[in-house]
C-alpha cells in the first residue's frame, strides 16, 4: 500500500489542543534560535542571573543550586556570544578563576563555588611570603573555621560572603572576558 506523505498545510487540528500547541511552540523555538525575551536575560553579555542575580548566594553555606535555581536559568548560556571564555578576578583572591566557553549560567556558579572550597595550599605559602600581614588575617579564618587547609574562601572577609553578582566586562582579549567577582561590602 502506497502511503502519501502528509501535507503539513492540510492537516487540521483544533486550535486549543494543549499537545499540539506545545509541539507548535517547540518547532518555533528551535527555527527562532534567540527571541526576544532570551535577549533580555542578559546584561552586558553575561546572564543578569551572574550580572545581579536575584538570589545573594550564602558562599559560605551554599545552598542546592538546583533548589535556588530554575532549571532553565541553570541550563542557560552564560554568556550572549558563545565561544567567550570568562576569567574572574577579585581583590581579595590572589589567583583567578577561569571558565571554560560555551559555559551555563549553573557550570559559572558551580565553579565559583567550588573554587572557594578547594584547598590553596601553594596561594598560602606564597601570600606567606609575599604579605605576612594578609597570610596572617588567612590564617586566622582558616583556624576559626577549624581548617586543616587553608580554602579560597578563608581569603574572603567575613564581610564579603555573599555573591551578589559579577562585574561588567573589565577588558576583552583573544576571546576572553575578565569580569570582577562583586560580594557584599
Amino acid at each position: 500500500m502506497y502511503k502519501q506523505p502528509l501535507n503539513r498545510a492540510s492537516i487540521r487540528r483544533p486550535a486549543h489542543h494543549p499537545v499540539l500547541a506545545f509541539f507548535d511552540t517547540v518547532r518555533f523555538l528551535e527555527i527562532v534560535p534567540y527571541s526576544s525575551s532570551q535577549v533580555m536575560d542578559y546584561l552586558d553579555g553575561l546572564h543578569k542571573e551572574l550580572r545581579q542575580p536575584d538570589i545573594a548566594i550564602d558562599l559560605v553555606d551554599p545552598d542546592n543550586l538546583f533548589m535556588i535555581y530554575d532549571f532553565a536559568v541553570l541550563n542557560a548560556r552564560a554568556t550572549y556570544h558563545s565561544g567567550t571564555i570568562i576569567r574572574i578576578m577579585s581583590k581579595s583572591l590572589s589567583w583567578e578563576i577561569v571558565i571554560k566557553p560555551d559555559a551555563t549560567v549553573g557550570d559559572v556558579l558551580s565553579t565559583i563555588i567550588d573554587n572557594l572550597q578547594e584547598p590553596k595550599t601553594q596561594a598560602f605559602a606564597k601570600l606567606k611570603v609575599d604579605d605576612y600581614q594578609r597570610f596572617l588575617e588567612v590564617d586566622q579564618r582558616r583556624r576559626d573555621r577549624g581548617g586543616v587547609w587553608a580554602i579560597g574562601l578563608d581569603w574572603l572577609p567575613d564581610n564579603e560572603r555573599t555573591f551578589i553578582g559579577l562585574s561588567s566586562e573589565k577588558s576583552v582579549a583573544n576571546g576572553t572576558t575578565v569580569r570582577i567577582l562583586k560580594v557584599n561590602d
